[in-house]
Protein backbone atom coordinates (compact mmCIF):
# COMPACT_ATOMS: atom_id res chain seq x y z
CA UNK A 1 0.00 0.00 0.00
CA UNK A 2 2.64 2.28 1.04
CA UNK A 3 4.59 1.45 -2.01
CA UNK A 4 1.95 2.19 -4.28
CA UNK A 5 1.01 5.37 -3.21
CA UNK A 6 4.62 6.60 -2.90
CA UNK A 7 5.13 5.32 -6.90
CA UNK A 8 1.98 7.79 -8.11
CA UNK A 9 3.16 10.53 -6.01
CA UNK A 10 6.65 9.95 -7.98
CA UNK A 11 4.83 9.63 -11.30
CA UNK A 12 2.96 13.17 -10.83
CA UNK A 13 5.93 14.51 -9.67
CA UNK A 14 7.64 13.16 -13.08
CA UNK A 15 4.73 14.89 -15.33
CA UNK A 16 5.53 18.25 -14.14
CA UNK A 17 9.06 17.74 -14.24
CA UNK A 18 8.94 16.58 -18.00
CA UNK A 19 6.76 19.78 -18.52
CA UNK A 20 9.01 21.75 -16.71
CA UNK A 21 12.10 19.99 -19.26
CA UNK A 22 9.67 20.83 -22.53
CA UNK A 23 10.08 24.18 -21.13
CA UNK A 24 13.52 24.73 -20.79
CA UNK A 25 14.80 22.63 -23.75
CA UNK A 26 12.98 25.39 -25.81
CA UNK A 27 16.26 27.70 -24.39
CA UNK A 28 19.53 27.84 -25.07
CA UNK A 29 20.79 24.59 -22.62
CA UNK A 30 25.17 23.67 -22.80
CA UNK A 31 26.34 20.39 -21.73
CA UNK A 32 26.78 20.58 -17.96
CA UNK A 33 24.25 22.76 -17.28
CA UNK A 34 22.56 22.35 -13.78
CA UNK A 35 19.58 23.20 -11.70
CA UNK A 36 17.97 22.19 -8.56
CA UNK A 37 15.33 22.95 -6.10
CA UNK A 38 14.02 21.41 -2.68
CA UNK A 39 12.09 21.56 0.00
CA UNK A 40 12.74 20.25 3.76
CA UNK A 41 10.08 19.99 6.88
CA UNK A 42 10.67 19.63 10.58
CA UNK A 43 7.79 17.28 11.33
CA UNK A 44 8.98 17.98 15.40
CA UNK A 45 8.44 21.18 15.28
CA UNK A 46 5.00 21.54 13.28
CA UNK A 47 3.83 19.28 16.27
CA UNK A 48 5.86 21.48 18.79
CA UNK A 49 2.71 22.59 20.89
CA UNK A 50 1.64 18.90 21.34
CA UNK A 51 5.37 18.06 22.57
CA UNK A 52 5.48 20.57 24.40
CA UNK A 53 2.05 19.81 26.48
CA UNK A 54 3.27 16.33 26.58
CA UNK A 55 6.65 17.52 28.32
CA UNK A 56 4.37 19.65 30.54
CA UNK A 57 2.20 16.90 32.10
CA UNK A 58 5.55 14.94 32.63
CA UNK A 59 6.56 17.97 34.39
CA UNK A 60 3.71 18.06 36.30
CA UNK A 61 3.20 14.52 36.88
CA UNK A 62 6.66 14.05 38.54
CA UNK A 63 6.27 17.50 40.76
CA UNK A 64 2.33 16.25 42.19
CA UNK A 65 1.90 16.04 45.63
CA UNK A 66 0.87 12.07 44.58
CA UNK A 67 4.71 11.54 42.95
CA UNK A 68 6.19 12.94 46.83
CA UNK A 69 4.07 10.81 48.66
CA UNK A 70 4.70 7.35 46.19
CA UNK A 71 8.72 8.66 46.47
CA UNK A 72 8.59 8.91 50.16
CA UNK A 73 6.49 6.15 50.96
CA UNK A 74 8.48 3.55 48.63
CA UNK A 75 10.98 5.27 46.93
CA UNK A 76 9.56 5.06 43.32
CA UNK A 77 10.81 7.44 41.47
CA UNK A 78 10.65 9.64 37.79
CA UNK A 79 13.83 10.94 38.29
CA UNK A 80 14.15 12.89 34.83
CA UNK A 81 13.28 12.58 31.09
CA UNK A 82 14.75 13.46 27.91
CA UNK A 83 12.24 13.46 24.53
CA UNK A 84 15.26 14.23 22.15
CA UNK A 85 14.00 12.63 19.17
CA UNK A 86 13.90 14.10 15.74
CA UNK A 87 12.13 13.52 12.28
CA UNK A 88 12.04 15.50 8.91
CA UNK A 89 10.90 14.67 5.80
CA UNK A 90 11.74 16.06 2.28
CA UNK A 91 11.85 16.54 -1.08
CA UNK A 92 14.12 17.54 -3.94
CA UNK A 93 14.76 17.87 -7.85
CA UNK A 94 17.40 18.15 -9.68
CA UNK A 95 18.02 18.22 -13.39
CA UNK A 96 21.53 18.25 -15.97
CA UNK A 97 22.50 18.40 -19.61
CA UNK A 98 24.48 15.28 -19.64
CA UNK A 99 25.67 15.20 -23.54
CA UNK A 100 24.27 16.96 -27.08
CA UNK A 101 25.55 13.84 -28.91
CA UNK A 102 24.04 12.85 -32.46
CA UNK A 103 22.04 16.28 -32.39
CA UNK A 104 20.48 15.10 -29.69
CA UNK A 105 19.97 17.37 -25.98
CA UNK A 106 20.21 14.31 -23.48
CA UNK A 107 19.27 15.42 -19.83
CA UNK A 108 18.68 13.52 -17.03
CA UNK A 109 16.77 14.60 -13.43
CA UNK A 110 15.76 12.75 -9.95
CA UNK A 111 13.14 13.46 -7.94
CA UNK A 112 13.35 12.20 -4.21
CA UNK A 113 10.97 11.81 -1.22
CA UNK A 114 12.64 11.27 2.06
CA UNK A 115 11.79 10.73 5.22
CA UNK A 116 14.40 10.56 8.13
CA UNK A 117 13.21 9.66 11.97
CA UNK A 118 15.80 9.55 15.00
CA UNK A 119 14.95 8.10 18.49
CA UNK A 120 16.21 9.27 21.69
CA UNK A 121 13.79 8.85 25.02
CA UNK A 122 14.98 8.64 27.82
CA UNK A 123 13.58 8.28 31.29
CA UNK A 124 15.71 7.59 34.53
CA UNK A 125 13.56 6.12 37.24
CA UNK A 126 14.26 4.70 40.66
CA UNK A 127 12.44 0.75 40.77
CA UNK A 128 13.43 -2.07 42.29
CA UNK A 129 16.41 -4.34 40.58
CA UNK A 130 15.95 -7.34 38.69
CA UNK A 131 14.32 -10.54 40.29
CA UNK A 132 11.88 -11.28 42.45
CA UNK A 133 10.39 -9.21 45.56
CA UNK A 134 8.01 -10.12 48.11
CA UNK A 135 6.69 -6.66 49.05
CA UNK A 136 4.70 -5.40 52.13
CA UNK A 137 3.07 -2.20 51.59
CA UNK A 138 2.65 -0.86 55.71
CA UNK A 139 -0.27 1.74 56.04
CA UNK A 140 -0.81 3.51 59.50
CA UNK A 141 -1.80 6.50 60.76
CA UNK A 142 -0.09 8.01 63.98
CA UNK A 143 -1.86 8.45 67.10
CA UNK A 144 -2.18 12.34 66.90
CA UNK A 145 -3.72 12.32 63.53
CA UNK A 146 -6.21 9.85 64.46
CA UNK A 147 -10.21 11.11 63.71
CA UNK A 148 -11.86 9.66 66.57
CA UNK A 149 -15.30 11.23 66.11
CA UNK A 150 -15.17 10.72 62.30
CA UNK A 151 -12.69 7.76 62.03
CA UNK A 152 -10.53 8.83 59.83
CA UNK A 153 -6.72 9.52 59.79
CA UNK A 154 -6.84 13.16 59.37
CA UNK A 155 -9.44 16.17 59.28
CA UNK A 156 -9.43 15.10 55.19
CA UNK A 157 -8.75 11.71 55.44
CA UNK A 158 -5.31 12.42 54.35
CA UNK A 159 -2.88 11.63 57.69
CA UNK A 160 -2.15 8.27 56.54
CA UNK A 161 1.21 6.71 56.42
CA UNK A 162 2.69 4.52 53.71
CA UNK A 163 5.91 2.81 53.28
CA UNK A 164 7.01 -0.13 51.04
CA UNK A 165 8.95 -3.06 52.30
CA UNK A 166 10.74 -6.12 51.89
CA UNK A 167 8.57 -8.40 53.19
CA UNK A 168 11.53 -11.26 54.14
CA UNK A 169 13.82 -8.65 55.69
CA UNK A 170 11.21 -5.79 57.04
CA UNK A 171 13.75 -3.03 55.86
CA UNK A 172 12.35 -0.33 53.14
CA UNK A 173 12.78 -1.94 49.37
CA UNK A 174 16.14 -1.70 47.81
CA UNK A 175 15.93 0.62 44.70
CA UNK A 176 18.31 1.42 41.86
CA UNK A 177 18.63 3.72 39.37
CA UNK A 178 17.51 2.95 35.92
CA UNK A 179 17.79 4.63 32.81
CA UNK A 180 15.26 3.17 29.90
CA UNK A 181 16.00 4.19 26.51
CA UNK A 182 13.58 4.03 23.72
CA UNK A 183 16.05 4.65 20.70
CA UNK A 184 17.51 3.87 16.81
CA UNK A 185 16.73 5.34 13.44
CA UNK A 186 14.02 5.14 10.45
CA UNK A 187 15.14 6.16 7.28
CA UNK A 188 12.85 5.72 3.83
CA UNK A 189 13.96 7.17 0.43
CA UNK A 190 11.93 7.20 -2.67
CA UNK A 191 13.65 8.35 -5.61
CA UNK A 192 13.08 8.87 -9.76
CA UNK A 193 15.38 9.57 -11.90
CA UNK A 194 14.27 10.22 -15.50
CA UNK A 195 16.81 10.52 -18.78
CA UNK A 196 14.94 12.15 -21.90
CA UNK A 197 16.38 13.34 -25.30
CA UNK A 198 15.11 16.12 -27.21
CA UNK A 199 15.91 16.77 -30.79
CA UNK A 200 17.87 20.15 -31.24
CA UNK A 201 16.28 21.60 -33.70
CA UNK A 202 13.07 21.15 -33.44
CA UNK A 203 12.85 20.35 -29.46
CA UNK A 204 10.96 17.53 -29.33
CA UNK A 205 10.79 15.11 -26.93
CA UNK A 206 12.39 11.81 -28.97
CA UNK A 207 12.76 9.26 -25.26
CA UNK A 208 12.54 8.40 -22.08
CA UNK A 209 14.07 6.23 -19.38
CA UNK A 210 12.57 6.18 -16.10
CA UNK A 211 14.37 4.31 -13.29
CA UNK A 212 12.59 4.37 -9.98
CA UNK A 213 14.47 3.50 -6.61
CA UNK A 214 12.81 2.49 -2.89
CA UNK A 215 15.00 2.25 -0.15
CA UNK A 216 14.35 1.89 3.63
CA UNK A 217 16.55 0.84 6.67
CA UNK A 218 16.10 1.51 10.02
CA UNK A 219 16.46 -0.45 13.94
CA UNK A 220 15.16 0.05 17.05
CA UNK A 221 17.37 0.29 20.68
CA UNK A 222 15.29 -0.83 23.51
CA UNK A 223 17.13 -0.97 26.84
CA UNK A 224 15.92 -1.34 30.61
CA UNK A 225 12.11 -1.24 30.06
CA UNK A 226 10.81 -1.99 33.42
CA UNK A 227 8.71 -5.39 33.53
CA UNK A 228 6.75 -5.30 36.90
CA UNK A 229 4.46 -8.22 37.15
CA UNK A 230 2.57 -10.26 40.06
CA UNK A 231 2.31 -13.57 40.21
CA UNK A 232 3.48 -13.64 36.45
CA UNK A 233 1.04 -10.66 35.80
CA UNK A 234 2.43 -7.17 34.50
CA UNK A 235 0.61 -4.75 36.44
CA UNK A 236 -0.33 -2.59 33.63
CA UNK A 237 -2.91 -6.00 32.95
CA UNK A 238 -5.63 -4.93 35.12
CA UNK A 239 -6.80 -9.30 34.76
CA UNK A 240 -10.36 -8.40 33.24
CA UNK A 241 -13.23 -6.99 35.00
CA UNK A 242 -14.37 -8.20 38.44
CA UNK A 243 -11.17 -8.95 39.18
CA UNK A 244 -8.80 -8.11 42.08
CA UNK A 245 -5.26 -8.61 43.31
CA UNK A 246 -5.49 -11.42 46.01
CA UNK A 247 -3.14 -12.40 49.59
CA UNK A 248 -2.10 -15.43 49.62
CA UNK A 249 -1.96 -16.96 53.45
CA UNK A 250 1.75 -18.33 54.05
CA UNK A 251 -0.49 -21.53 55.14
CA UNK A 252 -1.02 -22.10 51.52
CA UNK A 253 -4.81 -23.00 52.06
CA UNK A 254 -6.20 -18.83 52.03
CA UNK A 255 -6.51 -16.12 50.46
CA UNK A 256 -7.76 -12.46 50.67
CA UNK A 257 -8.54 -9.67 48.76
CA UNK A 258 -5.42 -7.86 48.50
CA UNK A 259 -6.89 -4.92 50.34
CA UNK A 260 -7.23 -7.25 53.71
CA UNK A 261 -3.46 -7.28 54.31
CA UNK A 262 -1.94 -5.10 56.58
CA UNK A 263 -5.37 -3.44 57.58
CA UNK A 264 -4.54 -3.95 61.38
CA UNK A 265 -6.89 -7.22 61.72
CA UNK A 266 -5.16 -10.87 61.36
CA UNK A 267 -7.36 -12.35 58.62
CA UNK A 268 -5.09 -15.43 57.74
CA UNK A 269 -5.29 -18.62 60.29
CA UNK A 270 -1.70 -18.04 60.81
CA UNK A 271 -1.26 -14.06 60.88
CA UNK A 272 1.21 -13.75 57.60
CA UNK A 273 -1.41 -10.79 56.32
CA UNK A 274 0.31 -9.15 59.67
CA UNK A 275 3.58 -9.39 59.14
CA UNK A 276 5.98 -7.53 62.16
CA UNK A 277 2.77 -6.12 63.96
CA UNK A 278 4.52 -6.72 67.47
CA UNK A 279 1.52 -8.93 68.48
CA UNK A 280 3.03 -12.54 67.16
CA UNK A 281 2.68 -15.56 69.31
CA UNK A 282 4.23 -18.43 69.50
CA UNK A 283 4.05 -21.78 72.22
CA UNK A 284 6.98 -23.36 73.25
CA UNK A 285 7.85 -27.14 73.43
CA UNK A 286 6.41 -27.87 77.08
CA UNK A 287 3.89 -25.26 77.45
CA UNK A 288 0.99 -25.84 79.55
CA UNK A 289 -1.81 -23.08 78.02
CA UNK A 290 -5.17 -22.14 79.70
CA UNK A 291 -7.74 -21.38 77.41
CA UNK A 292 -11.42 -19.80 77.42
CA UNK A 293 -15.10 -20.50 75.56
CA UNK A 294 -14.56 -21.42 72.29
CA UNK A 295 -12.45 -19.84 69.22
CA UNK A 296 -11.92 -23.07 67.18
CA UNK A 297 -12.93 -24.60 63.79
CA UNK A 298 -16.97 -25.31 65.65
CA UNK A 299 -17.23 -21.54 66.31
CA UNK A 300 -14.94 -19.59 64.21
CA UNK A 301 -14.21 -22.30 60.82
CA UNK A 302 -11.40 -23.12 59.50
CA UNK A 303 -8.43 -23.73 61.61
CA UNK A 304 -9.66 -21.63 63.72
CA UNK A 305 -8.26 -18.25 65.55
CA UNK A 306 -7.02 -18.79 69.10
CA UNK A 307 -7.56 -22.70 69.16
CA UNK A 308 -5.48 -22.44 65.76
CA UNK A 309 -2.20 -21.52 67.22
CA UNK A 310 -2.37 -24.62 69.83
CA UNK A 311 -2.80 -26.55 66.47
CA UNK A 312 -0.21 -25.11 64.84
CA UNK A 313 2.07 -25.84 67.51
CA UNK A 314 1.03 -29.89 67.74
CA UNK A 315 1.76 -29.52 63.47
CA UNK A 316 5.04 -28.22 64.09
CA UNK A 317 6.42 -31.10 66.12
CA UNK A 318 6.36 -29.42 69.75
CA UNK A 319 4.06 -30.88 72.88
CA UNK A 320 1.86 -29.07 74.81
CA UNK A 321 -0.91 -29.59 77.18
CA UNK A 322 -4.22 -27.49 77.76
CA UNK A 323 -6.56 -26.37 80.23
CA UNK A 324 -9.80 -25.47 78.76
CA UNK A 325 -12.42 -23.93 81.55
CA UNK A 326 -15.95 -24.96 81.12
CA UNK A 327 -17.18 -21.47 80.53
CA UNK A 328 -20.49 -20.83 82.03
CA UNK A 329 -22.96 -20.42 81.49
CA UNK A 330 -23.46 -21.65 77.92
CA UNK A 331 -20.60 -24.13 78.85
CA UNK A 332 -18.46 -23.88 75.48
CA UNK A 333 -15.52 -24.78 77.25
CA UNK A 334 -16.56 -27.87 77.81
CA UNK A 335 -19.01 -28.47 74.88
CA UNK A 336 -16.45 -27.15 72.36
CA UNK A 337 -13.00 -26.41 72.77
CA UNK A 338 -12.58 -29.53 75.18
CA UNK A 339 -14.64 -31.66 72.51
CA UNK A 340 -12.10 -30.39 69.68
CA UNK A 341 -8.77 -30.80 71.27
CA UNK A 342 -9.67 -34.09 72.45
CA UNK A 343 -10.09 -35.10 68.67
CA UNK A 344 -7.05 -33.96 67.62
CA UNK A 345 -5.18 -35.81 69.73
CA UNK A 346 -4.05 -32.68 72.47
CA UNK A 347 -3.97 -33.38 75.92
CA UNK A 348 -6.69 -31.32 77.49
CA UNK A 349 -7.87 -30.67 81.01
CA UNK A 350 -11.25 -29.67 81.83
CA UNK A 351 -11.81 -26.96 84.77
CA UNK A 352 -14.55 -24.99 86.49
CA UNK A 353 -14.33 -21.73 86.12
CA UNK A 354 -14.27 -20.93 89.64
CA UNK A 355 -10.36 -22.94 89.38
CA UNK A 356 -9.04 -20.12 87.54
CA UNK A 357 -7.35 -18.27 90.55
CA UNK A 358 -6.23 -21.59 92.45
CA UNK A 359 -4.58 -22.42 89.43
CA UNK A 360 -3.04 -19.66 88.03
CA UNK A 361 -2.01 -19.15 91.63
CA UNK A 362 0.04 -22.70 91.60
CA UNK A 363 1.50 -21.54 88.52
CA UNK A 364 -0.02 -24.78 86.94
CA UNK A 365 -0.30 -22.62 83.14
CA UNK A 366 2.59 -20.31 81.48
CA UNK A 367 0.15 -19.18 78.57
CA UNK A 368 -3.31 -17.78 77.84
CA UNK A 369 -5.55 -17.79 74.76
CA UNK A 370 -8.43 -16.20 74.62
CA UNK A 371 -10.46 -15.38 71.61
CA UNK A 372 -12.71 -12.14 71.33
CA UNK A 373 -16.22 -11.36 70.00
CA UNK A 374 -15.21 -7.34 69.02
CA UNK A 375 -11.74 -5.92 69.02
CA UNK A 376 -11.98 -1.84 69.33
CA UNK A 377 -9.61 0.12 67.40
CA UNK A 378 -8.53 1.03 71.20
CA UNK A 379 -7.34 -2.38 71.87
CA UNK A 380 -9.83 -3.43 74.24
CA UNK A 381 -11.18 -6.84 73.83
CA UNK A 382 -14.80 -7.77 74.81
CA UNK A 383 -15.22 -11.96 75.36
CA UNK A 384 -17.27 -13.81 77.43
CA UNK A 385 -17.70 -13.93 80.92
CA UNK A 386 -15.12 -14.68 82.69
CA UNK A 387 -12.38 -13.61 80.81
CA UNK A 388 -11.94 -10.00 83.24
CA UNK A 389 -11.01 -12.74 86.26
CA UNK A 390 -8.55 -14.47 84.22
CA UNK A 391 -7.09 -11.44 82.86
CA UNK A 392 -7.03 -10.05 86.46
CA UNK A 393 -5.19 -13.27 87.97
CA UNK A 394 -2.53 -12.71 85.45
CA UNK A 395 -1.09 -9.91 87.32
Amino acid sequence: MYKKALFALMVAISLLGSQASVAVAESNFAVGDKWAFGKEIDLMEEIRPQLDELEGNITELMESEEAEMVKNASGLELKSFDLANKAVLGFYYTGEVVDDFDQMIHMQTEQSLYSHTVLGTKFTTMIPGEGEHNLLLKAWCEDEDWDEENGQCGEDDDAGQFELLDNNTGEPLVLEETTTTLGGSMHYVAKMTQDTWWTQDTHELARTEITIALGAAGGITIKNVPNITRNGVSILDDGGEGEEAEFECANGYETYPFYYANDGWEDCDDGSDEPGNGYDFECDNGDTIMTHCNAGALATVGYGTALGVIRATKDSGKNVKVIATETRPVQQGSRLTAFELKHDGIDVSLIPDTAVGYTMANNLVNKIIVGADRILRTGHVYNKIGVRCISKSTG
